[in-house]
């Protein structure tokens, strides 16, 4: 039986991309919400959130429940391909993109030790990178795979063994057998990706803080302590976004210039006045959509459960 390397759950792998610094990405195209909080009367020091969570993280998927899934989707659709008569081989570790913490850099910079190799750059992968390897398929694996509906590029290897013939009458499913896979994961309310309503909040929450007078001054703080450093910022946005820095490498400039961001960041205590702000914002958020984020923790909570089973069945 033919092996095929997992391309089709790529398709998943993009529904679940992490929103983490995307809300960064997010706000020149979406105006800040209008969220009223009561002014915070003191705020924790922080330099690194990364430990810590924002409130909307409890309705959002996690780094390895996005892995559970994508192992589920990768083992539900193993078992509909041996019906076909193909092999589709699964790893033990599903292919998903690396996820760091949520709150990477959702702030900027705050690491000394980061800046200090990449400045603005964002961290090389520790170890060697791998290349992914083009799947070998034949037309009927894919019109298996896909039903014909999500061609995928087929890069034939000399010497490739022989795929075995499909079953007699066999008719390719509606959306193959990665839409069989999606069905069985979504029958009882799952969402298959990241709930809507959260993903809005966490980026809405973001555009929100930058509004918030307390974050503004704390950026003008910042802002002072950059110029005596001879930097001229208005916010930390701006320094990551300085066209400067659009290199292969960062240069000597970049990383005193981040070296900098990341010691008048602690001295003003930006990340922890920000971080506080954002999570009062989220609360706020969360109230007015209660019962939407019941919903969709619950539909998360139904797929998480199908993918699991999923994976024990075939192991």
């Amino acid at each position: 039986m033919t092996s095929i390397r997992t391309a089709a759950p790529m398709i998943l792998i993009l529904a679940l991309a992490s929103c983490t610094s995307a809300a960064v990405d997010q706000v020149a195209s979406n105006p800040a919400p209008v969220v009223a909080v009561p002014p915070i009367s003191s705020f924790p020091r922080i330099t690194d959130p990364s430990p810590d969570s924002l409130p909307i993280e409890a309705f959002l998927l996690s780094s390895r429940q996005e892995q559970e899934l994508l192992t589920g989707q990768q083992r539900l659709i193993a078992q509909c391909m041996a019906k076909s008569g193909y092999a589709y081989n699964v790893p033990e570790s599903a292919n998903a993109a690396a996820a760091g913490p949520f709150l990477a850099r959702r702030y900027g910079v705050v690491s000394h030790t980061e800046v200090a190799k990449f400045g603005y750059h964002p961290p090389s992968p520790a170890g060697p990178s791998s290349k992914a390897v083009q799947p070998v398929i034949s037309s009927q694996e894919q019109l298996a795979l896909t039903g014909g509906s999500a061609p995928l590029q087929v890069s034939p290897t000399p010497g490739a063994s022989k795929q075995r013939q499909p079953h007699p009458g066999q008719k390719a499913l509606p959306g193959g057998c990665v839409g069989a896979s999606l069905r069985t994961l979504l029958a009882h309310g799952g969402l298959m990706g990241q709930p809507s309503v959260a993903e809005k909040i966490n980026f809405d929450s973001f555009s929100a803080s930058l509004a918030n007078r307390q974050v503004v001054a704390a950026f003008s703080q910042w802002s002072k302590c950059m110029a005596s450093d001879g930097f001229s910022y208005s916010n930390p946005m701006d320094a990551v976004a300085d066209p400067r820095w659009q290199t292969a490498a960062p240069s000597r400039l970049e990383i005193r210039t981040a070296q900098a961001d990341v010691a008048c960041k602690a001295t003003t205590n930006l990340v922890g006045t920000w971080f506080t702000v954002e999570s009062a914002i989220q609360e706020v958020l969360i109230k007015r959509q209660a019962a939407a984020l019941a919903a969709a923790r619950a539909g998360i909570r139904s797929e998480l459960v199908i993918a699991v089973a999923a994976g024990t069945r075939l192991r």
